[in-house]
């Protein structure tokens, strides 16, 4: 058994490997971007429903003072 490796590193093919890993994170990030958009998209529903839902509070629920209504 050798105490140093010298055994020659398998040859890559830069440009090709680069172009795959380019195109996969291109897609990957294309989807997060697409989901993000979803996200985005259903924060600003619940936002409305959350400011319907404080519209249709009763006056004892927005008016500190118990004795008003």
């Amino acid at each position: 058994m050798k105490e140093i490796d010298d055994t020659k590193p398998k040859k890559i093919n830069d440009c090709d490997d680069c172009d795959r890993l380019a195109h996969h994170v291109n897609k990957v990030a294309d989807q997060l971007r697409e989901h993000a958009l979803v996200c985005q998209e259903r924060i600003i529903e619940l936002e409305k429903q959350v400011a319907n839902l404080e519209a249709r509070k009763p006056p004892q629920d927005t008016n500190p003072d118990p004795e008003w209504y």
